[in-house]
């Protein structure tokens, strides 16, 4: 009976965390947050800190042998180290698959 309250425990730890995961933002300071694979219509987003709202941008369109080709990413992953740069600022790259042609990345 312990083993299975155990076990059960440690799935629901695991839950918790990916769970918490998929909600945090990517990339955050004591300023700003900013947020990549938002969801289907929404390519990144960011916003204030200390408030509620955020700034969603969609995927831009593409015209690739005469069809239009949305942009959108289902998964973007980290496409190398982040960079510091002289002005004190972090450069981050990401890249993902587009949904409608895979062979694509952005």
């Amino acid at each position: 009976m312990r083993r299975k309250i155990a076990a059960w425990a440690a799935v629901f730890w695991v839950t918790s965390l990916y769970s918490a995961a998929q909600t945090k933002a990517d990339i955050r300071n004591g300023q700003v947050w900013v947020r990549v694979s938002c969801g289907q219509t929404c390519l990144w987003e960011f916003g204030e800190a200390q408030r509620n709202s955020a700034h969603r941008f969609t995927p831009p369109t593409f015209s690739i042998d005469g069809k239009l080709v949305s942009a959108a990413v289902a998964h973007f992953a980290p496409a190398g180290v982040a960079n510091q740069l002289n002005n004190g600022a972090t450069e981050y790259s990401f890249e993902g698959a587009l949904v409608q042609d895979p062979h694509l990345r952005l």
